[in-house]
Formats: structure tokens, C-alpha cells, sequence
């Protein structure tokens, strides 16, 4: 099996209960970590104060490790407390004008050309859940250090599974291959749990797609699948970090939360290719601390050509679900400790990062 362990507990970076350092947002979440101009970046979706979301960086500074946990945003050029968005927010009338979700930056090539890339999920719905509109999959190009998006999804539903979401994407071996969920509804007070993940692959990362195979049915569940090439110390060529759906209204009953490895080969598309770890990375249940204890979510798995000095070998960035959900108990908390209270949500995010090595 994929021979990394947990160093110890996840480490909580951020929790939106606590707020924000950007003054222009209410939270952030599903984190994408890369090395980026010889910078630890970090992208992510940020809930914007017009209830909208658009997609924001993070860099630790220069020179740091990445178990280093000293993010801060890339601001707007002379608005030093105002995180700067990647591209402007779409308009009214484009497909994903209501909110940019999920980044997963990816560094590959077309033709001679070296090409820089963000996937994301794009929706036109005012519901984050129980939507009214399908999510859609979009990409983004970095050009002379400036994002743009490509004007329309490149990857849509189906008529019976309409929404695509939470990408997933990688270059591996000459192609351009995307992970993904596809569901009827995204899940909110009342909606069916019904997820799978499925496979593409592209030549050039924008068109051309392979017809989508199934990698995870409705019954297994699973929600994010990230796939990366293995560190040195694990079991199979490549590695992929899985997570189910969050337990975001702490329904009863629901399926079971955490985060799991799985070691493969380059059968990617291939049920058979993953063989899923006996013990989760990750266990949510009552022992679990609060700030994740609804579920992890959005993970990103970065493995490092040499360990850090305190030996991690692997890092795993994931947004988590406090669940906590009491906003007045919780305005009150705060109003104790000194603080604002947390903004009026029906879930609070948090972002953590879990410190793995060989073992």
C-alpha cells in the first residue's frame, strides 16, 4: 500500500470562525499547492463579500519550507489588506459569473510549448448547494504572468448528471488528465448523496476530450480524487489522495468522512489501477477536533523531491467543515475572546495542512 503516515495531527492554518486576513473576503478553501516562480503558491477559492466567489493566491515566503505555516495573500497593488482575484470577476451574462471554485494549477506542455493552467469548477447558480443551475468545468491560461479564462466550459454534464465539479487535474506521461465529480445535485439540507469520480484525458488540456469512464461509482462515493506521482518511500509509481463529500448540515445518517491514500499505476482511468488504504489518513468521528470533524474536503497532495528538516516527505493541504454551526453561541465566543463575530454562514470552513513521511 502507499507507504506514508501521517508525522502527527493536522495542523489548522486557518478557520473562517477566527476571520480572514484579506478584508475583501469572508473565507477561502480548496487549496491547490505548487511551486510557482520558485515560490510555495497556494490557490484557492475565496467567498468574496458580495456573496460571489472568485479564485485568490497565497505564497509562503521565499526560501521557506513547505511545512512552513506562513501563508499570507497576494494583494492588490496598492491595497496591502485586499486579496487580488486571478482574473475579474465574470460577468452576469457568462456561464460561471456567480462563483469560481476548486483551482488545480497544473504545469505541462503543447507541443514545444510549455503551458500553465488552472481548472476549475465554474457555477451561474446564487446556490453553492441545491443548486438551480449546473456546475461546469473551466480552465484558465498564464500568459506573461497574467490569468485568463477560457470563455467556456470545457467540460460539462450529462443529462441525467448534469452538475461536474471539483477537478482534479495532472500531466502525466505526455497527456492532459482531469479527475472529476459528477452528481444530479450538489448535496446541501436534503439532496441525495450521490457522487462519482470519472476520467478524462486530453492532448491539449482544452479540447479533444476522451469519453468520461467511471473510477468511482455512486456507491463508493468519493468526492475529490488528486492524483500525483508517488514520493520517494511510497508504494506505486503514482499516488492518489481521496476524500467523500462533507457533512455540511450534519445530517444523520451520512457516509462515512476522512481522507484515504490509494497507490496505482498508469492504468489511471481504471478502477482496478487504485488500491485504496485499509486505514484512513484522516478519521472524522467524535474524537475528531471540531475544526474538520464534518469532513475534509478539496485536498491537495504535494510530494517533495527531498524531505524538509523536520523529515515530512509529503504534505496534504484539504479545507475541513468545523462542526460548530451555532452562530449566535459562536458570535458570542468570540465577542468574549475580543473578536468580531464569524460571519453569518450555515457552515464555517477551515484549511489545515497534515505532514506526512515514509514509514
Amino acid at each position: 500500500m502507499a507507504h506514508l503516515r501521517p508525522c502527527g495531527p493536522p495542523t489548522l492554518l486557518y478557520s473562517m470562525l477566527d476571520g480572514t486576513p484579506a478584508r475583501n473576503l469572508l473565507g477561502y478553501g480548496d487549496p491547490c499547492v505548487a511551486r510557482v516562480d520558485g515560490r510555495w503558491t497556494m490557490f484557492v477559492g475565496g467567498f468574496q463579500l458580495d456573496l460571489r466567489n472568485n479564485l485568490y493566491a497565497l505564497q509562503l515566503p521565499e526560501g521557506d519550507e513547505l511545512d512552513s505555516p506562513a501563508w499570507s495573500f497576494v494583494t492588490a497593488p496598492g491595497r496591502p489588506g485586499r486579496a487580488q482575484p486571478l482574473v475579474p470577476q465574470p460577468r452576469r451574462d457568462e456561464w460561471d459569473h456567480h462563483g469560481l471554485h476548486t483551482p488545480s494549477y497544473v504545469r505541462g506542455r503543447v507541443g514545444d510549448a510549455e503551458v500553465e493552467r488552472i481548472y476549475y469548477a465554474g457555477r451561474g447558480s446564487y446556490r453553492v448547494v441545491d443548486n438551480v443551475a449546473p456546475y461546469g468545468i473551466g480552465v484558465m491560461t498564464r500568459r506573461d504572468g497574467t490569468w485568463a479564462r477560457h470563455p467556456t466550459p470545457i467540460l460539462r454534464g450529462s443529462p441525467t448528471s448534469p452538475n461536474v465539479l471539483e477537478p482534479k487535474a495532472a500531466y502525466l506521461n505526455g497527456k492532459w488528465r482531469v479527475w472529476y465529480t459528477t452528481t444530479p445535485q450538489e448535496a446541501g439540507k436534503r439532496a441525495p448523496v450521490r457522487y462519482r469520480i470519472e476520467y478524462v484525458e486530453s492532448d491539449d488540456g482544452v479540447t479533444g476530450w476522451s469519453a468520461p469512464v467511471v473510477v468511482f461509482d455512486e456507491e463508493e462515493g468519493y468526492y475529490d480524487a488528486a492524483v500525483t506521482a508517488s514520493p520517494p518511500g511510497a508504494a506505486g509509481a503514482y499516488t492518489m489522495l481521496l476524500c467523500r463529500s462533507t457533512n455540511l448540515y450534519g445530517r444523520s445518517p451520512f457516509p462515512e468522512q476522512g481522507m484515504w491514500l490509494a497507490a496505482g499505476g498508469e492504468e489511471f482511468g481504471a478502477r482496478a489501477n487504485w488500491q485504496i488504504a485499509a486505514s484512513p489518513l484522516i478519521r472524522c468521528d467524535a474524537a475528531a477536533p471540531e475544526w474538520y470533524r464534518h469532513g475534509p474536503f478539496g485536498p491537495s497532495l504535494v510530494a517533495l523531491d527531498r524531505p524538509t528538516r523536520r523529515g515530512v516527505a509529503a504534505c496534504v493541504f484539504f479545507s475541513g467543515v468545523d462542526s460548530r454551526r451555532n452562530w449566535a453561541r459562536l458570535a458570542l465566543r468570540n465577542l468574549g475572546r475580543g473578536k468580531l463575530p464569524p460571519p453569518p454562514a450555515p457552515f464555517f470552513f477551515t484549511l489545515g495542512r497534515l505532514d506526512l513521511t515514509p514509514g
